[in-house]
């Protein structure tokens, strides 16, 4: 037996040698891969560049062409809001701004009310222009809040 015991250990070192060759030619796994692990990170991207596995549906279209409008508006505003002369006009130009943002936001829930009717949901589809419809109008409160009355001191 002791005669084996030197081949024994030279195959265990010539297979060991030969899995870690092996590995080095034969791409890692992301997991263990610093460099596969740097490529997934996402970049940000145009979203007209992105392949995509499938087609956008008629909703994402739309929601896309809503978003590009209102980027197109936002930066409009963004330009007069670089040149304004004072506080006063600034906060003006900002909040045409926000409104902007809100009407998009007011316009996706309407979009997608629309597909969810198209598609039967009609419960769903009142919802979202509820939703729609209190984003842009927020309701009033119809009761007064109550607040307990003050403890007295020292109780």
């Amino acid at each position: 037996m002791p005669d084996r015991q030197p081949l024994l250990a030279g195959l265990v070192l010539a297979a060991l040698v030969l899995a870690s060759a092996s590995a080095a030619e034969t791409p890692s796994s992301p997991a263990t891969s610093p460099v596969a692990v740097a490529e997934s990170v996402p970049i940000a991207v145009p979203a007209d560049t992105v392949l995509s596995e499938r087609p956008a549906s008629a909703m994402m279209l739309e929601i896309r062409a809503a978003l590009d409008r209102e980027h197109e508006q936002v930066e409009g505003l963004r330009a007069r809001l670089r040149q304004a002369p004072g506080h006063r006009e600034a906060l003006a130009l900002q909040r045409e701004i926000e409104q902007v943002k809100l009407g998009t936001e007011a316009a996706i829930l309407r979009i997608q009310a629309g597909a969810a009717r198209r598609a039967g949901y009609a419960t769903l589809a009142e919802r979202l222009e509820v939703a729609a419809q209190d984003l842009l109008a927020p309701p009033r409160a119809t009761t007064l809040a109550t607040r307990p009355a003050p403890r007295a001191a020292g109780r």
